[in-house]
């Protein structure tokens, strides 16, 4: 973990074990469409709990079919199924606080982290703070985070630019701000795959046929539209390129539609949401990751563990995982044409492209999960020990 204005050392264990109330704004987007929060919950929680760390998850939002496999284990999920705007759920989420008693309330989300101060000072637990994209909440929201912030709180961020946005926005303390990045299941994405076997499968690609590939769900901030343009330039060098599409969303119909209008629809495949990413991951050539803003973007690390190279606009937390000119290339925000020129020049240089692709496999297993849940437990026992409930999240020396 890399830290903002302090440091934290994570060689020291936790001396006690918290019970932890976590509190979400919903698991997923509705009809079943992940984001990236819903990958971490998938790949953290049951790690959690393997650790033996109590906890109770509290979802504001309707339940969510992803989750399902979670419950069915016997991991504690709440959903409560309010509004958006409804402001009875906060009293929910402090009933189911008062019921709990937790020692920490660990929030993700911009309307928790409301609920996550409430409950945690009617129950006098310390209150984490996790921050993973760089969103701006809502003013309503905004405006009562400055009188239910607490002193004692700290925040975990997802990357580095992250951690300099959240402290103005959830008027945090930025001395107790550290930058805590996500974590994947790296043997997912490791074992071998037989990648030529897969585009056959997989795609009905031929296996020397180019292929970048795009994870992502289908919303403006992921950039889309300008991975279409992109694509169109790209094809223009090396018609024999393909697109592939993993994910759903709101923009997907509209982006089918720009596809066809661009003459691209020959040469796109759009493949929904799927389960199946460590295998499609092993067919790409390369990743392209064209978002307009991203906290730290889970699939720049999955593509890495599965040793491929990335291509991405340097935005937000993206320069926390891929290093230009070493495990990828990043372009100028909004530069579609260095975009794709730095695109084609991986595929026309294997050699290049295996070597970006064994320094982003090596980058990729600091990511692992065993890691993060160590420092996260540190970071849980740092909250609670009393000489740092009221003072700055220095490490004991």
């Amino acid at each position: 973990m890399r830290c903002c204005s302090f440091s934290v050392n994570y060689s020291e264990s936790a001396t006690v074990i918290p019970r932890v109330l976590l509190i979400g704004d919903h698991f997923g987007y509705s009809g079943g469409v992940a984001h990236g929060v819903t990958s971490y919950y998938l790949n953290v929680l049951p790690a959690l709990r393997a650790a033996g760390l109590p906890f109770r998850g509290c979802f504001l939002r309707e339940p969510h079919p992803l989750a399902r496999p979670l419950l069915d284990s016997g991991i504690d999920l709440r959903f409560l199924d309010s509004g958006k705007w409804s402001p009875w759920v906060f009293a929910d989420v402090a009933k189911i606080a008062r019921d709990y008693r937790p020692d920490i309330v660990h929030t993700i989300g911009m309307k928790s982290c409301v609920a996550g101060r409430v409950a945690a000072r009617v129950t006098k637990a310390a209150h984490l703070v996790h921050v993973h994209d760089l969103e701006r909440p809502p003013t309503p929201i905004r405006l009562l985070y400055r009188p239910l912030a607490l002193r004692s709180e700290a925040a975990a961020c997802v990357s580095s630019a992250v951690a300099s946005y959240a402290p103005d926005i959830y008027r945090l303390r930025p001395e107790r701000t550290v930058v805590l990045h996500n974590a994947i299941d790296l043997k997912r994405f490791t074992e071998p795959q037989d990648a030529i076997a897969n585009r056959r499968r997989l795609l009905q690609q031929d296996e020397k046929q180019p292929i970048i590939g795009m994870v992502g769900r289908f919303h403006p901030v992921k950039g889309h539209a300008e991975m279409l343009d992109i694509f169109a330039r790209i094809v223009s060098a090396i018609p024999e390129a393909r697109l592939v599409l993993v994910g759903d969303g709101p923009t997907r119909e509209a982006m089918e539609h720009k596809a066809a209008a661009l003459g691209l629809s020959d040469k796109v495949s759009f493949l929904g949401q799927r389960s199946d990413i460590p295998e499609l991951i092993s067919c790409f050539d390369v990743l392209a990751l064209p978002s307009r803003s991203e906290g730290l973007p889970i699939a720049a690390i999955e593509a890495m563990a599965a040793a491929r190279a990335v291509v991405a606009f340097r935005v937000g937390g993206v320069g926390d995982i891929v290093q230009d000119g070493r495990t990828g290339c990043l372009a100028a925000p909004g530069d579609v044409s260095a975009f794709a020129d730095a695109v084609v020049s991986l595929l026309n240089d294997p050699e290049r492209r295996r070597a970006f692709s064994a320094r982003a496999f090596e980058v990729s297993q600091s990511f692992g999960i065993p890691e993060h849940v160590r420092q996260l437990s540190a970071l849980y026992g740092k909250l609670l020990d009393a000489r740092f409930r009221e003072g700055s999240l220095h490490a004991v020396t």
